[in-house]
């Protein structure tokens, strides 16, 4: 039910910000927060919660901003298809101004000097042929260039230049520093709110979980197994970067359960009426690793995630019991041999939600999850089916 209604919603995130008219008008509510693209296209905006959406392109608002958070102002650049009014993320306001600007293929930076000259910071490719190796491409780090001739009167900037990469954390620091050097009675501003470049949070995990398991006919008589209940307990540890998207997530699992089996058959061989009874038991130690998407608000966050995973037998213990009669009496024979292989490769899919229990934390989880994986060997294929729900608590990297 909490998927149905973010779909409903088209995934939005508002979040508390403002916009700023072209005649200098500020007004307040709550601006739609999303990816670099998107934000660089267009600003969606209500005025509160039960309010209409408005959306504004960037001829129509000189700016918008999240409370504390990213900037945005409305520019005309040179892009491949000509001059377009575009919003442009302000990163840094000093004696030179820090901008970045992102399509769907492509993003570049732009610095506007003391003398308000727009430059386009962007890596640039040139194809050349080497004698020996044939055609190359090579990056021309042109915008180094045009740092230092726009920096060139702190020489004290230069060395810092040369190791300039084209990202938020190095552009603003060369930004920020040469206006240290220039400007000694005023800050800069940096608008943006540093977010961190990871965020890890170790958990325990237990859980209740269902296993399905089904054998292809071979030499054993009993191929499709009632499902059979399991505790599991494990670790997880997931993965987030704030600073490129702090919607995904890695997760990085391992789960530990012991599985046991109980089947039966009746059929006939040749003419003599048969019975067979299995006894099966797997203690299954379980890496997976895979892709989470978290609702970024509220009290109660919605979660899916789908990956892979490796279903390891670390101990196996079968009895395989058939009685057949014949005539007046009953012939029994019993084995004790494998069906399972060493392991089987699968898929999972979870949903849940974390949730919070005090103020401005969110230390707990519970997620339901679906999972297959299958293995082969000389005589079966092997399909394990689970399904299970699962709590955990967040130890580390919690959200202050």
């Amino acid at each position: 039910m909490c998927f149905i209604a973010i779909s409903a919603k088209g995934q939005t995130d508002f979040r508390p910000g403002y916009y700023i008219s072209w005649e200098n008008d500020t007004v307040y509510g709550l601006v739609d927060y999303r990816g670099y693209v998107r934000n660089c296209n267009f600003c969606s905006f209500k005025t509160n919660e039960q309010a209409e959406v408005t959306r504004f392109e960037p001829k129509e608002i000189k700016a918008y901003r999240f409370i504390d958070s990213k900037y945005y102002v409305s520019k005309s650049i040179e892009t491949e298809e000509g001059t377009e009014q575009v919003f442009l993320e302000f990163i840094l306001d000093g004696i030179t101004n820090l901008y970045f600007y992102a399509t769907p293929f492509t993003y570049m930076y732009f610095v506007e000097d003391k003398d308000m000259r727009m430059l386009k910071l962007q890596q640039e490719e040139i194809e050349e042929v080497v004698p020996g190796r044939g055609k190359i491409i090579r990056n021309t780090n042109r915008y180094i260039g045009l740092l230092k001739t726009s920096m060139a009167d702190c020489m004290e900037i230069q060395p810092e230049i040369d190791k300039a990469r084209l990202s938020h954390k190095s552009l603003l620091k060369i930004t920020k520093d040469y206006h240290k050097y220039v400007c000694t009675d005023q800050e800069c501003i940096v608008y943006e709110k540093p977010l961190p470049p990871l965020r890890a949070k170790l958990s325990p995990v237990t859980g209740f979980s269902v296993w399905k398991l089904n054998l292809s006919p071979g030499d054993y008589p009993v191929t499709e197994y009632p499902g059979s209940a399991a505790i599991e307990g494990g670790i997880m540890l997931n993965l987030n970067f704030p600073a490129l998207n702090e919607k995904l997530s890695l997760d990085f699992g391992l789960a530990f359960t012991k599985v046991n089996y109980h089947g039966t058959n009746e059929f006939i061989a040749g003419i003599w009426p048969t019975y067979s009874e299995s006894f099966l038991s797997q203690t299954i130690f379980e890496p997976s690793f895979g892709l989470r998407y978290t609702y970024p608000k509220g009290k109660l966050r919605p979660t899916i995630a789908t990956g892979t995973l490796l279903d390891i037998n670390l101990a196996t213990d079968t009895q395989l019991i058939v009685e057949t009669e014949k005539s007046d009496k009953v012939d029994t024979q019993e084995s004790n041999n494998s069906p399972f292989t060493t392991s089987s490769f699968g898929w999972y899919v979870r949903m849940g939600c974390d949730f919070n229990l005090s103020k401005n934390k969110i230390p707990f989880f519970v997620y339901a999850s679906y999972s297959q994986s299958k293995a082969k060997n000389t005589y079966h294929n092997i399909s394990l089916n689970k399904v299970g729900i699962n709590l955990g608590i967040y130890l580390t990297g919690n959200e202050k």
